[in-house]
């Protein structure tokens, strides 16, 4: 079973991924620093696709990333890192702040159970 962390990285943007069971790359002899292992990008980046203050994510079984943007009010489900055509998905918010029941306010965490209730 592959072991994986996932990260939400508020600053950045985005949410990253980094194997832990993977063996770290060599070290050089030259360089004198430590292996380092590299992370991947799944969800958020640059551009239009860039995440709103990722404050909470969850995996689900199908590897869907569910994560909760706290800036942008919304709640979305990332497919395939993101990188496919409509593999964004908006599942609750995007409507701006407010108290109205059409909008959510600052998520910061996120669960969704073995039926597929999405909890924030």
């Amino acid at each position: 079973v592959e072991r994986t962390l996932y990260v939400a990285e508020a600053g950045a943007s985005r949410v990253t991924c980094w194997p832990l069971d993977a063996a770290p790359p060599a070290q050089s002899a030259d360089s004198g620093e430590a292996p380092r292992c590299s992370g991947q990008v799944v969800a958020g980046g640059q551009g239009e696709g860039a995440l709103g203050n990722p404050r909470g994510i969850f995996v689900d079984s199908h590897q869907g990333i569910y994560v909760a943007e706290a800036s942008r009010e919304r709640v979305t489900r990332w497919v395939d890192g993101g990188c496919l055509e409509g593999s964004i998905e908006l599942v609750a918010g995007g409507r701006g702040w407010g108290e109205g029941l059409h909008q959510i306010s600052n998520p910061t965490g996120i669960f969704v159970d073995s039926s597929g209730a999405v909890y924030v």
